[in-house]
């Protein structure tokens, strides 16, 4: 499968994580004596997850830098949902656990305001799931579970809930949805069109699951002949292993 992780080694994947992480550790050393940060993992800081498994982002219908992806609470706080570089929010499953990355660098990308990176067991943490054969998803918790704080090195219970969606896989022309109300509510602001698609003439116009921009960015290399193709394709993953 083009998810395989002898697939990804043909690519230029695994590099550009694995880069992404050396300057995520860089940042969380800078961000641990700033007390307004969040940091938190299932992990201590000098033995961060290697990530070399696709990561796929929960994003919003319509999505722009400003309202990028669906919603995280920490302790009841809602966490950033804007898009900046190197920040995400991704899920992976691995081996029966649910691997969720959320993090939010400041503006001069040389922090973390907001960074979790944690493993929930999806049977053990109760981690509800659907799917059905026409194209929907939902990876779903609300609960108390125990992490490392960054910042000090001790465990802690935190207070975590997400909703993520997958819908039946929608796009539109983005000359075509120019005329319709939800287009003009949502880039009222001037905002821009999703990282993702802005490569093709196309919105996605449902919550949906989307490739990590490292992943959608090798395409090519993993099979499909437009990105939109290997979007579509995200719920051949979410099938097999939801």
């Amino acid at each position: 499968m083009w998810y395989s992780f002898e697939e990804l080694k043909e690519t230029n994947y695994l590099r550009l994580i694995s880069e992404m992480l050396e300057r995520d550790k860089k940042r969380l050393e800078y961000s641990k004596n700033d007390p307004d940060t969040e940091l938190y993992s299932s992990f201590d800081l000098d033995k961060l997850y290697k990530i070399d498994f696709p990561l796929f982002e929960p994003r919003t219908a319509f999505a722009t830098p400003v309202r990028y992806f669906q919603d995280l609470y920490i302790n009841n706080e809602k966490w950033p949902f804007v898009w900046r570089h190197d920040s995400t929010r991704a899920i992976s499953i691995v081996n029966g656990e649910l691997i969720l990355l959320s993090k939010h660098t400041s503006a001069d990308e040389k922090t973390f305001l907001f960074y979790l990176l944690i493993k929930f067991g999806i049977i053990k943490d109760k981690i509800e799931t659907e799917k059905d054969e026409i194209g929907n998803a939902r990876i779903s918790f609300s609960g108390d579970k125990e992490v490392i704080d960054l910042k000090t090195g001790e465990k802690k219970n935190i207070n975590i809930q997400f909703n993520f969606l997958q819908k039946p896989f929608h796009k539109t022309q983005k000359q075509r949805a120019k005329g319709t109300a939800m287009y003009k509510h949502t880039y009222r602001g001037g905002g821009v069109v999703q990282a993702a698609s802005k490569f093709e003439d196309y919105i996605i116009t449902v919550p949906h699951f989307s490739p990590h921009p490292y992943l959608l960015n090798e395409f090519e290399k993993l099979g499909f002949t437009k990105r939109s193709d290997m979007q579509k394709a995200v719920f051949d993953y979410l099938k097999e292993y939801l």
